[in-house]
């Protein structure tokens, strides 16, 4: 939850989009690192999102105590939560349709987290593989996934659901099993996909800290960059993006 006199940024456009040096947060202004500039400027907007996560499941509050994460997903949102985990030292294990050998496969290794497709490894069977398991980040946009996540949280496990699942998907679900495991082991299951100015500042220096670590991470996320005049290229997905940018003027 934001603190006092702070809010949630918008998600519709606000004043101030397409700024090449910072962003306006409600008449206030976050000045961008020089550095990022010239890499991927969306990046600490969604690298917020994932330290809202890691913040809001308590982060800090137990050192010590968690020590194994799963992230479900290896888009953008799941490559970036995967950054912070291993900047915080967590042991990660990435689970996602693409191939171990693959860009999102290498970038994830080159982490120093494990990487394994669901084609081998179902999701359903993650907990008897792993163990105990303190936190999951679920990125997949499959609701499918983000229910059976609830029944592969270990002991006073957190659930971050950021993906938007859409349609009208029914799938059955071992309700009973999972209310159970949810309330006598004190697990917890939320939803995340917005933060406040904090949350920014958070990303911006998440960014900086793990340029350090890993050179040139970001610009290994950034797949393909798109003139504004040939937007609707942008909307073609291809099996090798991750993220692709619209570029708004020259550089």
């Amino acid at each position: 939850m934001p603190g006092r006199g702070e809010r949630y940024v918008p998600l519709r456009p606000i004043h101030g989009a397409r700024d090449q040096g910072r962003a306006r947060i409600h008449g206030r202004v976050l000045r961008r690192d020089p550095g990022i500039h010239d890499q991927d400027p969306a990046c600490p907007a969604t690298l917020r999102r994932s330290a809202r996560a890691l913040e809001d499941r308590g982060e800090g509050d137990r050192p010590g105590l968690e020590d194994r994460a799963v992230v479900l997903g290896a888009g953008p949102i799941g490559i970036l939560g995967t950054i912070l985990l291993r900047l915080r030292g967590l042991d990660v294990h990435v689970y996602a349709k693409s191939s171990s050998d693959t860009l999102q496969g290498h970038i994830l290794t080159s982490l120093g987290a494990s990487y394994e497709t669901v084609a081998d490894h179902p999701v359903t069977g993650i907990k008897e593989e792993l163990g105990q398991i303190d936190f999951i980040l679920e990125g997949t946009g499959n609701s499918e996934v983000a229910f059976a996540a609830m029944a592969q949280l270990g002991i006073n496990g957190v659930l971050c659901l950021t993906g938007v699942s859409a349609g009208n998907r029914q799938i059955e679900i071992p309700s009973d099993v999972i209310n159970l495991q949810m309330v006598l082991g004190n697990r917890l299951a939320f939803g995340s996909v917005n933060a406040n100015r904090r949350y920014f500042e958070m990303g911006v220096q998440h960014f900086q800290q793990a340029e350090r670590q890993w050179p040139g991470i970001f610009e290994r996320l950034i797949t393909r960059r798109v003139p504004l005049d040939d937007f609707t290229a942008a909307l073609d997905r291809r099996p090798e993006d991750i993220k692709t940018l619209l570029t708004i003027a020259p550089a």
